[in-house]
């Protein structure tokens, strides 16, 4: 029912949503996973066409993936490292049949990026420095893992061809490359989209930059 109404652009309660979930997942909700709002919000920037491959990094029980699947015609991929919650959201796209939407057990730390046009990240790796808030304990947990998942994240960003398009839940700025551009904020500030900036403009500061530091140094020489 709750697929049919978000297909049909009803209003849908988390409270609703959830229930889809076993009752231990669904406790999780409220902190853990996108509200519905926020997630048909998001989707619907990250995934504009028929051709949009949306990755959700730390995918959790689905909720965001399943909800973009089905309000916007891009393809959702999520990627979570806890097997169980993978296994969840792939019984609940089989129960309620869903198509474009697909979740795979894995490290970030392990994931090709290529061919993906858009990211979605609500603050993925936090619970590395609030395990007292964390899902469980079924996965290393630890201060240096964020810190090396956020630099592994951070330059994979940067690599992203220009167009690829970027929202953020509950991040500071400073997680996402300056190659990126803000273009819209929502929620109090709190979900945030981006997209790549050409590489010609940035190539074309660099190559101009060059040429100042060339010339001040041949001008210094002379004299």
């Amino acid at each position: 029912m709750v697929f049919h109404c978000l297909r049909e652009n009803l209003p849908v309660k988390d409270e609703d949503f959830d229930k889809i979930y076993p009752e231990k997942i669904s406790r999780l909700s409220q902190r853990h996973w996108t509200s519905v709002k926020v997630a048909k919000k998001a989707a619907m920037f990250l995934a504009p066409t028929a051709d949009s491959k949306v990755m959700d990094v730390g995918s959790g029980a689905g909720k965001f993936c399943m909800v973009g699947s089905v309000t916007t015609p891009g393809h959702f991929f999520g990627v979570e490292q806890r097997q169980e919650l993978v296994s969840v959201a792939n019984d609940v796209v089989f129960k309620h049949n869903l198509d474009r939407v697909h979740f795979i057990n894995a490290n970030i730390m392990h994931m090709n990026l290529k061919g993906i046009t858009a990211l979605y990240l609500f603050n993925p790796f936090y619970e590395n420095i609030d395990q007292e808030g964390c899902i469980d304990k079924s996965v290393p947990l630890s201060p240096v893992l964020y810190e090396q998942y956020e630099q592994h994240l951070f330059k994979q960003l940067d690599m992203m061809p220009p167009g690829t398009r970027l929202a953020t839940y509950y991040m500071f700025s400073s997680q996402v490359p300056a190659s990126y551009k803000l273009l819209e904020e929502h929620s109090f500030g709190m979900l945030r989209f981006y997209k790549k900036k050409k590489r010609t403009h940035h190539y074309m500061e660099k190559l101009i930059n060059l040429k100042k530091g060339f010339c001040r140094k041949f001008y210094l020489e002379l004299e």
